[in-house]
């Protein structure tokens, strides 16, 4: 599918011949608000970064350039209009290992939120799906924030080292305020 067929008449009908509980978005553009009409009250989407304090592009990168890898996770949140602002419905964070780097990091971020989806949907019933508004704006990051010199801080600086300075607490530990009270005990 193109950009262009994504909030298109032809994927709003292919949407509403289609049978489902939940729709789950990863990975794709800004869905307009038709689109997001045809798609109904029960629909997610997988963000690559903690919102509300990492909202838009790059955002499993931005946690590192901060000296925050503890900051680098998923969240799962309802679609709506705003940019990676729906209500939450989960975090997911990786647990960090020495030896671990960026990519390290965010490939085991996707594997944490893979990973609590099966059991949230599992083990709930989305009518008991608890919600979590979003009431902090965080940060936009948008694509023109990140330039490839910006690698040289991880890599130059650091020699891709930061989570092993943060378990060493050279950095700073203030852990995120999670919501993760869909995960059933």
């Amino acid at each position: 599918m193109t950009l262009a067929e994504l909030n298109s008449l032809e994927t709003h009908e292919w949407i509403q011949q289609q049978e489902f509980d939940l729709a789950i978005s990863y990975g794709v553009h800004k869905l307009d608000e038709e689109t997001l009409n045809v798609l109904g009250d029960n629909a997610w989407n997988i963000h690559g970064g903690l919102s509300p304090w990492y909202k838009g592009n790059i955002t499993l990168f931005w946690p590192f350039m901060m000296l925050k890898p503890n900051w680098a996770g998923m969240t799962v949140h309802k679609l709506t209009n705003n940019l990676d602002g729906g209500d939450i419905v989960h975090h997911s964070v990786p647990k960090l290992s020495y030896g671990d780097g960026i990519h390290d990091v965010a490939c085991n971020a996707v594997k944490a939120v893979a990973n609590d989806l099966v059991e949230i949907l599992t083990k709930c019933n989305l009518n008991s799906i608890v919600y979590e508004p979003q009431t902090s704006n965080g940060k936009l990051w948008g694509g023109s924030d990140w330039m490839p010199q910006h690698l040289r801080f991880i890599y130059d600086v650091y020699d891709n080292k930061i989570v092993d300075d943060y378990l060493d607490e050279k950095l700073e530990n203030m852990p995120p305020e999670l919501f993760i009270k869909n995960l059933k005990e």
